[in-house]
C-alpha cells in the first residue's frame, strides 16, 4: 500500500504526546487543532481542561469514558482552554472522581469563538433575509454548522463590508436554503469543492496568515452529512463566493389527539 502526502502538516502542529491509556485521542486532536490555529510557534493548549468541560456535557459525567466530536468541539468553542501548564495532562485520574476538576488559576483561557467576534468588531455588518421556520435539528451542531461558514465569509471579506446571510424555505420540494454571501476574493474554480476537506487551503499560508487552520467548512460539511444535508460553493459573478445550505424540512409535529371512546 502507497501513501499520498498532500499536506505535510508537521510544521504546524506538535511533537506526538503520550495518551497513556486514557480515552482522550479526540480531545487531543482538538485542542492540537486549536493551538495549530491559535499559536504561532505551536504550543500547546490543555487537553485535561478541554476534556473535563465536554464530559460536563454529557448526560451523566463519567471522565472514564472518551467524549463525542461535537461535545469537545463545544466545549473548545465555549469552555476555552488554557496553555497547557495551566492544567497539565494526567497520566490516570484520582482515585475519587470528586476531586476531578480544574485548578483555580488556570490563566489565560482561549476560545475558539473569538476570531467571529474580532470579526465583527472590525466592521463586517451580517445582513440579508429570513424566512422563519422551526426544525427538528441538533442545535449545537447546526448553529456550529452555520457559525462556521459565516466566520470563514468574515475572515476573508474586506473591513467594513456586508456579508448576506438568507433563509428561505420551499415548501413545494420540502426544503430549507441557508446561503452565506461574501465579498472576498472567492475560491479558483478548481477548488470550490476542495475547500470542505480538512485542513485543505487554496494557497499556501492562506488560512495560517488569516488564523484559520482549514478545519471550520469540514466540520460544518460534516454537520449537514448527519442532517441529511448538502453544502456547496460558487463564485459570485459580483466577485466574492456563496456557501448554500440545503436541508429537509422537517418540522415538530403536533402531539396526537387522544380520542375519547364512548361505550
Amino acid at each position: 500500500m502507497s501513501v499520498s502526502v498532500q499536506i505535510d502538516l508537521r510544521t504546524k502542529f506538535g511533537p506526538a504526546r503520550d495518551q497513556k491509556r486514557r480515552p482522550t485521542c479526540i480531545a487531543f486532536a482538538a485542542s492540537d487543532a486549536h493551538a495549530a490555529q491559535r499559536m504561532n510557534p505551536f504550543q500547546p493548549l490543555s487537553v485535561e481542561y478541554a476534556f473535563y468541560h465536554a464530559s460536563l456535557k454529557r448526560t451523566a459525567f463519567d471522565p472514564h469514558s472518551g467524549v463525542g466530536m461535537s461535545d469537545i468541539l463545544a466545549a473548545v468553542e465555549n469552555d476555552g482552554q488554557p496553555e497547557e501548564n495551566g492544567w497539565p495532562y494526567l497520566d490516570q485520574l484520582p482515585a475519587d472522581i470528586t476531586h476531578y476538576k480544574p485548578p483555580a488559576d488556570v490563566g489565560p483561557v482561549y476560545r475558539r469563538g473569538s476570531q467571529y467576534h474580532a470579526g465583527l468588531a472590525a466592521g463586517c455588518h451580517v445582513a440579508g433575509n429570513r424566512a422563519d421556520e422551526t426544525l427538528m435539528v441538533y442545535p449545537q451542531l447546526m448553529r456550529r454548522a452555520i457559525d462556521n461558514v459565516l466566520r470563514n465569509a468574515i475572515r476573508y471579506s474586506p473591513t467594513g463590508s456586508e456579508i448576506l446571510l438568507n433563509c428561505t424555505v420551499d415548501r413545494v420540494r420540502q426544503l430549507v436554503s441557508v446561503e452565506v454571501l461574501d465579498s472576498g476574493p472567492g475560491v479558483p474554480e478548481s477548488m470550490l469543492t476542495d475547500i470542505f476537506q480538512p485542513f485543505f487551503r487554496t494557497a499556501p499560508g492562506r488560512e495560517s496568515e488569516s488564523g484559520g487552520a482549514g478545519l471550520g467548512l469540514a466540520i460544518a460539511t460534516e454537520a449537514i452529512r448527519m442532517h441529511d444535508g448538502t453544502i456547496a460553493a460558487q463564485n459570485r459573478k459580483e466577485g466574492g463566493l456563496q456557501v448554500t445550505i440545503v436541508l429537509p424540512l422537517r418540522t415538530p409535529t403536533a402531539e396526537p389527539q387522544i380520542r375519547q371512546e364512548t361505550e
